[in-house]
């Protein structure tokens, strides 16, 4: 890990930017990151006349796709184009942040043109080094930089900057921009983001390297400022970059002391570059972020780039199984019957807590998909999210996939509800399904027994590799329990992949009324059925696992399931805002939790087989 700070008050031995660069890439240690920082103050807006017009031909080399004529060019008619571009959108758009492009030019000429390798036409080219633009409202920098080196970035894009349907948003989005690694903008997560990259490459590199082979072998670079580093995440996740030993992830801070408020003295004045000292980090520090660019070379790139290129090759050769479980992991492909390792139970199978019929199927994912790298954010044993069969990533073992997180794809939650009893309502999940359901381009699941919590990694995996009928990648959260629950013997992996289906009476053509449930209160519903036929009713159960799925069915089905006309009652033990657009009567907690043993709270907040009868009596 590497930082390096561009700023005059805190001047290290180096005089310009190309001793300091030079210096850091010599003696970067292998263990460490590096925080450039630099000082962009007081950056004047370029001078018109002869370098407005060298410019001009710049944006036309540029517009021919050109990246080695840009990168050749004057480094004053260079950084000047990046200006002029960021500031010409900014101003067409009438919204924006000129200030960091304007600011971070120089650096990200320097950044780009002698040490980033990556190929314009090949922007998904795996061992590619990874650009993080943390500081994302400066989006237009990056924007202008894409541009001239050759991407998918023409003028015209330039000029729909913050415009409705153009590939140049506010902040730069990953899946909309060619050449943009991580979506940007809320400060401080893309040094988390650049975090992730780079343990993923020191990971990959430790499984797949050989000797003489390289296989894995980019660096990460971020971009960050002041507002990054006034953030919470920035720390924890630097910390985690100093324990880990991230040798290749590179940070460049453009600490300008300006904010939206005003000089940065009046909210921050700690010492960012001590801060990143105590966390393992190496620092550097430029005096002057806007010149010295002498000496800057851009062959590198290119020499690199085609050496890649050959160890490729070489490798799959020589390494043909290695190679394959690369290629599985860097396409994001499934291998094929992963599905096959779930397994599936019945009623006659031990009843347990979901996070345990979680700890089983993460277990076999991991046996069975090359990629599958997780964790626990210090609390291993509670929610059972280790894989058994791999040790823990480490600075020293870095191709094991256990990832001991300080505290932080797929998201696994476990103890919801106020079945959690006894550790009271701050630990007591009760608006939190309601938020997760909120989020667009979410899924969120809720199991209530073992086969379903089968089927919802069943369906996270898919999605999270963009398996589905949108053909698009999402993330999944998955919420368990803590209370055992028992398995019952209609539940199904491939139901659970329709959101919602039924598990009771599904032999009753036209039932008197529906009962829905979902993890622990799956099994409530039953009983509550249960009592209803015996007073002669009618009644289907069916289990909701998850919204999302469920709406994305055809309406057919849905129509087969949750019957137009028929009276409706869900419970699940949370916050009932949203379940009006499935049930009449939606049994929940609206209200915080308490202390107390589960099934006193179960009975104290009516979420019981009694409440469900009565509620569906009253609409039969």
């Amino acid at each position: 890990m590497s930082l390096v700070q561009q700023k005059a008050a805190c001047l290290g031995k180096s005089t310009n930017a190309k001793q300091t660069l030079s210096a850091f890439r010599a003696v970067r240690p292998a263990q460490r990151a590096m925080v450039i920082r630099a000082s962009s103050a007081a950056v004047a807006p370029p001078a018109t006349g002869e370098i407005k017009e060298k410019n001009a031909e710049l944006a036309i080399n540029g517009e021919n796709q050109d990246g080695l004529r840009w990168a050749t060019a004057h480094p004053e008619c260079a950084i000047n184009s990046i200006r002029f571009l960021a500031i010409d959108g900014v101003n067409k758009a009438n919204s924006g942040h000129p200030g960091l492009p304007m600011g971070c030019a120089p650096m990200s000429y320097v950044l780009f043109k002698e040490f980033v390798t990556a190929d314009p036409k090949d922007p998904k080219w795996t061992n590619r080094d990874r650009f993080v633009l943390s500081a994302g409202h400066g989006s237009m920098l990056q924007y202008s930089l894409l541009h001239l080196l050759g991407y998918d970035m023409g003028i015209e894009d330039l000029k729909q900057f913050r415009q409705w349907g153009s590939k140049t948003p506010g902040h730069p989005e990953n899946f909309l921009t060619q050449g943009v690694e991580v979506t940007t903008g809320p400060l401080g997560q893309g040094i988390a983001n650049g975090v992730g990259l780079a343990l993923a490459e020191k990971h990959l590199a430790a499984r797949f390297n050989k000797p003489g082979m390289d296989l894995v072998d980019n660096y990460t670079y971020v971009i960050m400022g002041d507002g990054c580093n006034m953030e919470g995440i920035s720390s924890e996740a630097a910390s985690l970059a100093g324990h880990w030993g991230l040798g290749k992830l590179i940070a460049l801070y453009d600490d300008n002391r300006i904010s939206i408020d005003g000089h940065t003295e009046i909210s921050f004045t700690e010492d960012v570059c001590a801060r990143y000292e105590a966390m393992g980090w190496h620092v550097q520090h430029v005096k002057d972020g806007n010149h010295d660019l002498d000496g800057m070379k851009n062959a590198i790139a290119t020499a690199k780039l085609l050496n890649g290129l050959m160890i490729a090759a070489d490798y799959k050769g020589k390494y043909p199984e290695e190679w394959a479980e690369y290629e599985s992991i860097a396409s994001g492909k499934l291998p094929a019957g992963w599905e096959k390792s779930l397994p599936t139970f019945t009623s006659a199978d031990k009843g347990l807590a979901t996070r345990l019929h979680s700890q089983t199927m993460l277990n076999a994912l991991a046996s069975v998909i090359p990629g599958f790298v997780g964790g626990s954010a210090d609390l291993a044993p509670s929610n059972m999210t280790l894989m058994k069969q791999f040790g823990d990533f480490q600075k020293d073992t870095p191709a094991e996939r256990n990832i001991r997180y300080g505290a932080g794809g797929l998201f696994v939650m476990t103890h919801d509800s106020i079945g959690l009893g006894e550790d009271g309502p701050t630990h007591q999940p009760i608006e939190h399904l309601a938020s997760f359901r909120a989020m667009p381009n979410m899924l969120t699941m809720r199991p209530g027994d073992g086969t379903e919590t089968a089927g919802c990694y069943k369906v996270a995996v898919e999605n999270t590799n963009g398996q589905n009928a949108k053909n698009i990648k999402r993330p999944a959260t998955l919420v368990f329990s803590r209370q055992g629950m028992p398995n019952m013997d209609t539940t199904s992996i491939d139901g659970v992949s329709k959101g919602a289906y039924t598990v009771h009476g599904s032999d009753v053509a036209k039932p008197d009324c529906i009962l829905i449930g979902t993890g622990s209160e799956l099994m409530l519903a039953v009983e509550a059925a249960q009592k209803l036929e015996g007073e002669g009713k009618k009644v289907r159960v069916v289990s909701m696992p998850c919204w999302e799925l469920f709406d994305e069915q055809p309406k057919s089905y849905r129509d087969t399931v949750l019957i137009p006309g028929v009276p409706k009652v869900s419970i699940e033990a949370g916050s009932t805002q949203g379940w009006h657009k499935y049930a009449d009567i939606p049994i929940g907690v609206d209200d915080f939790g308490a202390s107390a043993p589960a099934p006193k709270l179960y009975e104290e907040y009516g979420i019981t087989t009694d409440a469900m009868v009565k509620a569906a009596k009253s609409l039969m």
